[in-house]
């Protein structure tokens, strides 16, 4: 009997410690969960109320100014817009869900039910760009499954102004091309997070609040609005009127590098690039004047004088006895009118555009001394740095020059240069010798990171000011005495040259009927505030440049002129 009741309470007490150690597991578990692990059941319990989704920040603007107006010129922007996600697991009734929503967003319903007749967790949204109102709408429906996200879409309301310059945002928030592409990073900001409830059958039911956005940057440009406006329409103009393909215009202070126009034609929307990019193709996005080089003409003379002068080969007095053409290594050059000009100092040499005359300043410069100094210090082989993406630039086939292509360098055929670059190189001899950074960004502005405002930058000196000085005034005359009807200003001093290019043949040599027709120069030449390039793609209707982009300049200047109320010298 005694020995019954002794394991009697022998079990009694294994089951009171089994229950003692049962209670102490889980009050442990309960202080694991409630104390220790207390944020993490906490997430989860939000997670099964709430939902989380990744919350794009508001992309920068970009803006013009104008010396006229105090408020600035919108360039890009963004519009409010929601998508509509759908999830056909939570829906309960998709026939009747695709019912309701079919008509609200201008879709079949029987093509919103066959996207949702499924159990899928995820489709992509089924409609983009919905306005508040009509995301209001939607919301108060209170339908299980159906998802609204606040999204920005991103509009251009000067539509095609200055496109190749900004470029588009395509649909994933991305810069393509331009200024939206370089300063993407600036642009897009930091993304966070919205949250919203859902109620117990995992409907939305409200839009949520979002938390930890950076919105990006605003970009405040160098472009001064009118006179891009006035550019755009003066190139859209010549080229239709000597019948070009294409055609651009940059304008530029020198002193700064700040460029105050950057027109091309023809030009595109930046919002429709998607159909844009299937009727004419993704190269009408590029900007010419940066990213495609061509063989530039005789607006190349120039350089070519800059580096006879600078290294002392000719003064402005030296003259040449010219032949009609002259031979280079078994090749005959000719004068583009394929007369003799007779005797000519530099200043006749850059009057009549003479070829032959600039081979034989080659050969007085010596062909390495020559090709040296148009990489060192023209930097023709190395880009300007200007922030804008894909910029091109001279690349040579080799590191020195045969006779032949020296010669054809020095009147500008055999050498290949973007637009920018030709702007450069005319702003250094303007700005006495130094070459300054191309920019177009002036400020960069943001609430948290305040103000960056860019600085002028110089590369280096190209030439001395006397080279640069005696210069000017042999260009100065090339417009004086050879452009007087078609590009001189009476009362301004306008340093130019122009140039006709023949185009390279794909199947060697050059196009017969084909040319480029350019005019590069600045002005006022005493004190330039301006460098300008005009540049007509394949005119049909002109056979040269001083009758097709010498006009355009000349409007484009006496629109300068006006705009900025430059005096009479």
């Amino acid at each position: 009997m005694e020995s019954q009741e002794k394991i009697y309470d022998s079990r009694l007490k294994s089951i009171f410690v089994v229950f003692v150690i049962f209670l102490s597991l889980l009050l442990v578990a309960q202080f694991y969960r409630q104390v220790i692990k207390h944020g993490f059941y906490l997430a989860l319990a939000k997670s099964q109320h709430f939902l989380a989704k990744e919350l794009p920040a508001h992309r920068g603007k970009i803006y013009a100014s104008s010396i006229y107006q105090n408020e600035p010129f919108l360039l890009a922007g963004n519009q409010k817009l929601f998508s509509l996600n759908l999830v056909p697991r939570q829906i309960r009734d998709k026939q009747e869900t695709s019912q309701v929503i079919a008509p609200l967003i201008d879709i079949k319903q029987e093509e919103v039910f066959a996207l949702i007749n499924n159990n899928k967790p995820y489709i992509p949204p089924i409609k983009k760009n919905l306005d508040y109102n009509k995301a209001q709408e939607i919301l108060t429906l209170k339908l299980d499954g159906v998802y609204l996200a606040p999204e920005d879409r991103r509009f251009y309301p000067q539509t095609e102004l200055l496109a190749h310059v900004l470029g588009y945002v395509d649909y994933e928030g991305k810069g393509n091309y331009g200024l939206e592409q370089f300063y993407n990073q600036d642009l897009k900001g930091d993304t966070g997070y919205i949250t919203a409830e859902k109620d117990i059958f995992g409907g939305y039911i409200d839009l949520g609040q979002s938390d930890g956005v950076q919105d990006g940057k605003d970009l405040y440009l160098t472009i001064e609005i009118p006179v891009q406006y006035k550019a755009e329409e003066i190139i859209k103009a010549a080229s239709e009127l000597n019948g070009a393909t294409s055609g651009q215009i940059i304008v530029m202070n020198p002193k700064t590098g700040k460029i105050i126009a950057m027109a091309q034609t023809p030009s595109f929307n930046p919002e429709n690039y998607s159909e844009e990019a299937k009727n004419k193709g993704v190269d009408e996005f590029t900007n010419a004047s940066v990213s495609k080089l061509y063989e530039p003409g005789s607006i190349f003379k120039s350089v070519t004088m800059a580096t006879a002068l600078e290294k002392k080969a000719v003064e402005p007095e030296t003259k040449m006895n010219l032949a009609a053409a002259i031979e280079v290594q078994g090749y005959t050059i000719w004068n583009s009118d394929r007369k003799s000009h007779g005797e000519l100092d530099m200043a006749g040499i850059l009057q009549w555009s003479d070829n032959v005359g600039m081979v034989q300043v080659e050969q007085l410069i010596g062909k390495d001394v020559f090709y040296k100094y148009l990489l060192e210090k023209f930097r023709l082989n190395l880009p300007l740095g200007i922030d804008l993406p894909n910029e091109e630039y001279y690349q040579p086939n080799s590191l020195s020059l045969r006779d032949i292509e020296a010669a054809t360098t020095a009147f500008g055929q055999g050498i290949a240069v973007s637009p920018l670059q030709i702007v450069a190189a005319y702003g250094s001899i303007a700005n006495k010798g130094m070459m300054v950074r191309p920019y177009l960004v002036d400020k960069k502005i943001n609430d948290n990171t305040g103000e960056e405002i860019t600085k002028s930058q110089e590369i280096g000196r190209v030439i001395s000011e006397d080279t640069a000085k005696k210069l000017t005034e042999m260009l100065v005359s090339v417009v004086d005495k050879t452009y007087r009807n078609t590009i001189y200003i009476d009362g301004y001093k306008i340093a130019g040259k122009t140039g006709t290019a023949q185009v390279p043949s794909p199947d060697g040599g050059y196009s017969k009927d084909k040319t480029i027709q350019s005019f590069a120069g600045y002005f006022p030449a005493d004190n330039p505030e301006f460098v300008v390039l005009v540049k007509l793609d394949y005119p049909a209707k002109s056979q040269w440049a001083e009758y097709s982009a010498g006009p355009a300049f000349r409007e484009l200047a006496q629109f300068l002129i006006n705009y900025y109320q430059i005096p009479q010298k």
